[in-house]
């Protein structure tokens, strides 16, 4: 539909008059009456006009009534010049012929509209394309080959207290001073390279500036970018993505390669949302291509969220588009294998450009002025699998009491697994923490029987030690215990369920179910 036919539908009451009035519907010709030409010249419309409308509107009107409307509309546009049209518009408005003054206001408009320059006019323009054969294939270029390229993002994961900020700092030594990175390899870089740091955790001066110097940095080559200067003369955060523009100046600058950022949260605006999708990529796109625009590899610190599970990719603060923008993704965690836990591992967990680089071992010690450093200790076997499956300090403590209470339930032999969950429960091992120590343990599990008759029995490995002691939770010591079997439990006067603390077999019932009851 053109813009003439959908101004033409808008005052569809005015041109249905122009289309239908007042003229002999045998033809052409206009009624006599003084009455006829009056309502005419309320339009503004002279007598030929008037004739001229119904003539056009008339030859049109038995192949189509819209049709007819249409015509009508498009004499008024194309016979009535503007000065006349005020003239209308006027007269309509203090007579209080809306459809007049509307028809005389759209027909006014289309008069303007086309006697605009035609380079006002806004063009569309196509989408920009090429063809694969005009482009020239590149090598991808490495800070740290498989793990940190050049010229693209890379997020470094992990929890708080593990060294991800110094380790940032290690390797921003090793630029400005052009030696080996922590794998022993040479960075893809001509030189020593400036750095460009934007940090909000650690000071400057009693933090960042003492450990670059333990590291042996070259400190002139390390640029810290504390804010951006506010309109109101003072100095507000940096924030992604107005600040964009300012961090790729500074880049450009000082020819950096390697831009941090710690933490990421810190820097993301008000109105980012972290959790959404499209907010977190509208935020990183600008800086993905700033680090695309100068070479330059742009890290992100991130701190890993609160949840379970052993893929790495799903446990970074914030929405899986962090992750999905960066080319390149490492997690810092404790080594599950380091009995004293003070070392660490670093593991590829997504790698876009290359094979998925080995983990390697490291150390945060400290000097004689107690400023931290890395001592790196090369390759290991770790997976992010393994470093993710490492359990608190709370659930292992758990972990060990199940197990213990395992093998002391089973030291005389199988037993029915509905009684072992039992027993479990009345000394305060949760089922699902009983459930892993046995498959910890690798406790055997059969069916005796058939059908309804059948019972699952558990029982322990031959290779399992019965002979560790065990003092299960909320019990005094074994000897308060007895044997584990269902018959020789303290039981509840009230309710017949075993009694888990000592308090409740003194009181012989649960507090629960005394309910004003005294013993």
């Amino acid at each position: 539909m053109t813009r003439i036919e959908a101004d033409a539908i808008v005052i569809e009451d005015m041109a249905d008059f122009l289309a239908n009035g007042p003229y002999d519907d045998h033809g052409p010709e206009l009624l006599d009456g003084e009455d006829d030409q009056g309502e005419y010249q309320v339009f503004g419309l002279t007598i030929e006009q008037s004739q001229a409308v119904a003539e056009a509107t008339w030859s049109a009107r038995r192949e189509h009534e819209r049709d007819g409307q249409i015509r009508a509309f498009q004499y008024m546009v194309n016979h009535i010049e503007s000065d006349p049209l005020k003239e209308i518009i006027t007269r309509a408005n203090r007579s209080g012929n809306v459809l007049a003054y509307t028809l005389a206001t759209v027909a006014q408009n289309e008069l303007r509209r086309r006697r605009e320059p035609e380079s006002e006019i806004p063009i569309l323009k196509g989408a920009n394309v090429v063809t694969l054969d005009t482009v020239q294939p590149e090598r991808v270029e490495w800070l740290m080959r498989g793990y940190i390229p050049l010229g693209k993002l890379t997020i470094i994961d992990g929890d708080p207290g593990l060294g991800k900020s110094l380790m940032t700092l290690d390797i921003a030594a090793r630029i400005t001073t052009g030696r080996p990175m922590p794998d022993g390899s040479e960075s893809g870089l001509a030189g020593p390279s400036a750095v460009v740091l934007l940090t909000v955790e650690d000071g400057l001066g009693d933090t960042i500036r003492p450990r670059l110097d333990v590291a042996n940095a070259d400190a002139s080559l390390v640029v810290a970018i504390t804010g951006i200067p506010g309109t109101d003369g003072h100095e507000r955060p940096v924030t992604l993505p107005d600040d964009v523009p300012l961090i790729e100046q500074v880049v450009r600058q000082h020819g950096a390669r390697l831009v941090v950022f710690d933490p990421l949260m810190a820097f993301l605006g008000g109105e980012t949302n972290s959790y959404r999708d499209q907010d977190v990529r509208r935020a990183l796109s600008p800086l993905a291509r700033m680090a695309e625009d100068t070479g330059a590899a742009v890290v992100i610190v991130r701190h890993l969220n609160k949840a379970s599970g052993t893929n790495a990719v799903y446990r970074g603060g914030g929405s899986i588009g962090i992750i999905g923008a960066a080319r390149s993704g490492l997690l810092v965690a404790k080594d599950p294998e380091d009995e004293s836990e003070q070392r660490r591992i670093l593991a590829v967990t997504k790698s876009n450009l290359a094979a998925l680089a080995p983990s390697l071992a490291y150390r945060v010690l400290t000097d004689e002025h107690e400023r931290a450093y890395l001592v790196w200790e090369g390759q290991t076997n770790h997976t992010t699998t393994d470093l993710l499956s490492i359990v608190t300090d709370d659930e292992r403590s758990a972990r060990d009491d199940a197990k213990q209470f395992l093998r002391h339930c089973l030291k005389d032999g199988p037993l029915p697994a509905a009684d072992v969950l039992r027993n479990a429960r009345s000394y305060g091992v949760a089922e699902k923490t009983l459930r892993r120590a046995a498959n910890d343990m690798e406790i055997l599990k059969r069916k005796e029987g058939f059908g309804s008759d059948g019972q699952w029995v558990w029982e322990l490995p031959k290779t399992a030690n019965a002979t560790l002691s065990w003092t299960p939770q909320n019990v005094d010591t074994l000897a308060d215990t007895g044997h584990l079997s269902v018959s020789d439990q303290v039981l509840c006067r009230v309710c017949s369920s075993p009694l888990p603390t000592p308090d409740d077999r003194v009181r012989g019932a649960h507090a629960r179910c005394l309910n004003g009851v005294t013993a």
